[in-house]
């Protein structure tokens, strides 16, 4: 009885020891320190919704002002058309190389166009001579009102 009575004790210390020992571990691992003033603020700079939000639009503004300053770079463009299959065969090549200017809104631009084969009376634009057609021209778009005429104009 006396060896009964010791082991439940001992049982019971051990009990109540461990509980308290896993207690203080816990509260160990859930207690932090609380932040620094420059942790935090570093923190909301980085991560705050808010803040990601006006970052987002800055990016947005900078790559809307890229684009609007590449719109006057020269390009070359080309347009590819065949027919590969039916009555007719006829084959196209467009090659244009346009230089806009900021001036009234236009372009400089050449253009090299080739055809070969046989194209319906519908398509007709397509067919070139024999060694191709070449042209050179101003493109300026005298039409739109928002180009050349000022509202107080109008």
């Amino acid at each position: 009885m006396v060896i009964r009575r010791f082991t439940l004790a001992v049982l019971a210390t051990v009990a109540v020891i461990s509980t308290h020992v896993s207690d203080a571990a816990a509260q160990n691992k859930n207690t932090r320190q609380a932040p620094s003033i420059d942790a935090l603020i570093q923190s909301m700079v980085n991560y705050h919704p808010y803040v990601r939000a006006i970052n987002e639009g800055n990016y947005q503004a900078a790559a809307e002002l890229e684009i609007a300053r590449s719109s006057f770079d020269p390009f070359i463009e080309q347009k590819t058309s065949s027919r590969v299959s039916g009555y007719y065969d006829g084959t196209n090549l467009t090659q244009r190389f346009s230089n806009p200017f900021e001036d009234f809104n236009g372009s400089v631009y050449t253009e090299y166009r080739i055809s070969d084969g046989d194209f319906p009376v519908y398509e007709a634009d397509y067919e070139t001579l024999s060694g191709g057609e070449a042209s050179v021209g101003i493109a300026i778009p005298c039409l739109k009102r928002e180009n050349w005429i000022s509202v107080e104009r109008s």
